[in-house]
């Protein structure tokens, strides 16, 4: 899967900002197709969300689907890689 250079930079930024700007959907797709450029990246994002906004109790609702995220995004960067799908 070749990946064009601006894109495996500005998709982890904007994936970044967008935690800052946008409202939690958009965020959880930007985190996702940053997830496809590197999986690691979607877990991390979800820890920085929790970080921002966690209110003190409950599940820290960002990690989870942060690490969901990440394992979704590795398992889709797999087959593709293989050309499975």
């Amino acid at each position: 899967m070749s990946i064009p250079p601006y894109v495996r930079v500005g998709t982890p930024i904007a994936a970044f900002l967008s935690l800052f700007w946008f409202p939690w959907i958009v965020s959880i797709l930007f985190i996702f197709f940053s997830g496809l450029v590197f999986p690691p990246l979607a877990l991390a994002l979800g820890i920085l969300a929790d970080i921002l906004y966690y209110p003190g109790s409950g599940l820290p609702w960002g990690s989870i689907s942060g690490l969901l995220l990440a394992l979704f995004s590795a398992l889709v960067r797999h087959f593709v890689k293989t050309r499975i799908i």
